[in-house]
């Protein structure tokens, strides 16, 4: 039996959270947030350490401040690397045994803690979860041998696998040996969600904490459920709809199918169709699919799942998959849609841009139309918290009149360009006509093309361009009655006209970036349970961004450089 010294938990927790910053100490009845999960923990039997893994931001001062206060450890480490944190924080306490717990779940039981380490213990397994399709978010535990994460470490450099800790000592069991514990009477607790991730969730733990914790502060999983069964309303707001995971699939696995999930810096956590699927707490990455040997080689060294092939029909045929992405080329997503939707699969999530020409982007559509199929395009800005506030904000003319509004890409009018059609379209409605400046080739085979796109409102986007090799970037810029809002490489800046002269304020909105394809698939999952009619970015708005993109290919070539655009 591994002596008690050696057993410590390790709670991850940061403040800068991109759906609720701040969560850690987010108050809970005058206490913080994270102080009741130290306080819940402080009670297990079965350990000797606890130890709080946060970053080296100056925001985080407080999450060490709270531990301090508590008497525990604290390891700081980089904000980009969760394992390093965690390993950090197992080396500091020299534990054997740890068990991990984030800190956005203030609920967690200590009983729990205790059996898990001692199920842990009788199987001999080198990591140990409460099974999470018994188990409701919120009660989260993983135990794990120390030794076992510290070969982790010195295996994996991929930043998807650091920032998820665990990952491969449960999906890699040639590797290690992983079990999952029941609960008692193996009866799956009501699927509710009592993590703190949002505001709404965050207000169902202060009412959950306020309803139990006065009468009996040391209150159990068991407590907490027999309270929501008296309290049906909040149990209504705090349940999920279904503890389903759908199966979900990816053709293509490159850039934005997988490989950018490898990079250091990125925009947002999650950046590819792969890792939005792994995080998602309602889809299971089941099936994948590339045709280049060297791609599908490398996903295969860093991800274990049931199938893996070069070949998208066989994917199709075996899967029996929910939900598809498919992340490939434009000339092949026409044939992929249409054998994705003969194998019977709910919904469709295309990268861009969207098939070849209006024509054929059109047929798909009215085929996924006719079979029932949910089609989503990935234009990410319509899923970005920061674009949709902007587009909220002018909207409610707080910009007053709009007058002038410009669009910088780089990386043709295909791809980059299509961005800026569909934002165009997302901020102020349809395109009835277009004019081409100029047409200028890139490498790519794709051209850059400068012109205007004249909306049905009557508001002129002007499209300027400049060569992706030099600098790769994307600016908007806004320009009302009021005011004028200028977004560079998703840097906000907001100025007030007063007296002729332009005043830079802060933003009347929040200029959260968010995870725009973390948001991608949970409109999928809600559309497949009914709760939303539509995604943010249809098939159909991929059609007419189609539309609009060829009507300016063929105005570079018309004498007058002026096109209609006709859906």
């Amino acid at each position: 039996m591994t002596e008690l010294s050696k057993v410590g938990i390790v709670v991850v927790a940061r403040m800068n959270s991109s759906r609720l910053p701040g969560k850690s100490m987010a108050d809970i009845l005058g206490i913080p947030s994270l102080e009741h999960l130290l306080i819940r923990l402080e009670r297990c039997r079965s350990v000797s350490k606890i130890i709080v893994a946060t970053t080296q931001d100056d925001s985080d001062d407080q999450i060490q401040e709270t531990a301090k206060k508590r008497g525990h450890l604290c390891f700081r480490g980089d904000a980009d690397d969760v394992l390093g944190r965690v390993c950090g924080a197992v080396k500091m306490a020299d534990l054997d045994i740890v068990v991990h717990v984030t800190g956005d779940c203030p609920m967690v039981d200590h009983e729990l803690v205790d059996e898990i380490i001692a199920f842990r213990e009788s199987t001999g397994a080198d990591y140990a979860i409460l099974d999470p399709d018994y188990f409701p978010s919120g009660f989260d535990i993983e135990v794990f041998k120390a030794e076992s994460l510290f070969d982790v470490e010195k295996k994996y450099s991929d930043p998807w696998i650091r920032e998820h800790v665990t990952e491969p000592l449960y999906t890699r069991p040639d590797d290690y040996y992983a079990e999952k514990m029941l609960p008692k009477g193996e009866i799956p607790y009501p699927p509710v969600k009592l993590s703190i991730d949002t505001p709404q969730e965050l207000e169902v733990a202060q009412e959950v904490f306020a309803g139990i914790y006065h009468e009996n502060n040391d209150f159990s999983i068991d407590d907490v459920f027999a309270f929501l069964e008296r309290t049906p309303e909040l149990k209504k707001k705090a349940t999920v709809f279904t503890k389903k995971k759908y199966r979900a699939g990816v053709v293509g696995l490159g850039r934005v199918g997988f490989l950018d999930s490898q990079l250091k810096k990125k925009t947002f956590s999650v950046n590819t169709h792969v890792a939005a699927y792994l995080r998602h707490g309602s889809t299971k990455l089941h099936a994948v699919s590339e045709s280049t040997s060297h791609l599908l080689e490398k996903f295969s060294d860093q991800l274990q799942i049931e199938i893996i092939t070069p070949d998208a029909a066989g994917m199709f045929e075996q899967g029996n998959l929910d939900i598809v992405s498919i992340a490939t080329p434009p000339e092949n997503q026409a044939a992929l849609v249409e054998l994705a939707v003969e194998s019977g699969v709910k919904a469709i999530w295309c990268e861009k841009p969207f098939t070849l020409n209006p024509e054929e982007a059109k047929a798909v559509c009215e085929l996924c139309e006719e079979q029932g199929v949910i089609l989503a395009v990935n234009h990410w800005m319509r899923y970005s918290s920061v674009f949709r506030e902007m587009r909220d904000f002018i909207l409610s003319d707080g910009l007053g009149q709009i007058e002038a509004v410009r669009i910088h890409y780089c990386k043709g009018a295909g791809n980059s360009g299509s961005h800026a059609v569909d934002l165009s379209r997302f901020f102020f409605g349809e395109v009835v006509s277009v004019v081409a400046a100029s047409c200028t080739p890139l490498d790519t085979g794709d051209a850059n093309i400068d012109g205007v796109l004249f909306m049905e409102n009557g508001i002129r986007v002007h499209l300027t361009t400049s060569d992706y090799r030099n600098n790769f970037f994307f600016d908007v810029d806004v320009v009302g009655t009021g005011g004028r809002i200028k977004i560079e490489n998703n840097n906000v800046s907001q100025f007030r006209f007063e007296n002729g002269c332009s005043v830079e304020i802060s933003p009347s909105f929040s200029t959260e970036i968010g995870e725009p394809f973390l948001a991608a698939v949970d409109e999928l999952v809600n559309c497949l349970h009914g709760f939303l009619e539509q995604p943010s970015c249809t098939g159909e708005d991929g059609w007419r961004n189609t539309a609009v993109v060829a009507a300016l290919r063929k105005a570079c070539t018309a004498d007058n450089y002026f096109q209609k655009v006709l859906y």
